[in-house]
C-alpha cells in the first residue's frame, strides 16, 4: 500500500510538471514512440485526438489500477475524461471497467465504417 501511495505521488508530480512545462503534444509523442501503439493501436485520427489529451494518470489502488486520460474539447467525442479500471479480488478473475466513449455524431469508429462502400479497404 505504501508503494502505491508513493507511485501516485510521483505520477501526480509528473502530471503537474508536464502540464506546466512540457510540450503540448507530450502524450502524443509518448504513444507514437511506443512500438505497440505506433504500429498496431494508433489509427488515422488518433494524432488529432491525442493532441487534445491534457493529462494521463495512473492511479494505483490496493487491489488494482485505474488509468485516466483527460481531454480538452474536441470534435470526436463528448467526454472530458476517459478511464479504464482493473480490480482484482483474491481468488477471482480481474474485474475490468471503462468510462465508455460518447462519440459525436458521425465521428465514431462505427460511423466511419458505415460511410465506406461495401468491400472498400479503409487503409487506402
Amino acid at each position: 500500500l505504501e508503494s502505491n501511495v508513493k507511485k501516485n505521488e510521483i505520477f501526480a508530480a509528473r502530471s503537474k510538471y508536464i502540464k506546466e512545462k512540457g510540450p503540448q503534444d507530450f502524450w502524443l509523442k509518448v504513444f507514437k514512440a511506443h512500438p505497440d501503439f505506433s504500429t498496431e493501436l494508433l489509427g488515422e485520427y488518433d494524432d488529432q485526438i491525442f493532441n487534445k489529451m491534457e493529462s494521463f494518470e495512473v492511479i494505483n489502488k490496493p487491489n488494482g489500477v485505474r488509468i485516466e486520460m483527460k481531454f480538452a474539447p474536441n470534435e470526436y467525442f463528448n467526454n472530458d475524461l476517459l478511464w479504464y479500471e482493473e480490480i482484482e479480488e483474491q481468488g477471482q478473475d480481474p474485474q475490468l471497467s471503462t468510462s465508455g466513449i460518447s462519440w459525436k455524431e458521425g465521428k465514431g469508429p462505427s460511423d466511419e465504417a458505415k460511410q465506406l462502400p461495401a468491400g472498400a479497404d479503409k487503409s487506402n
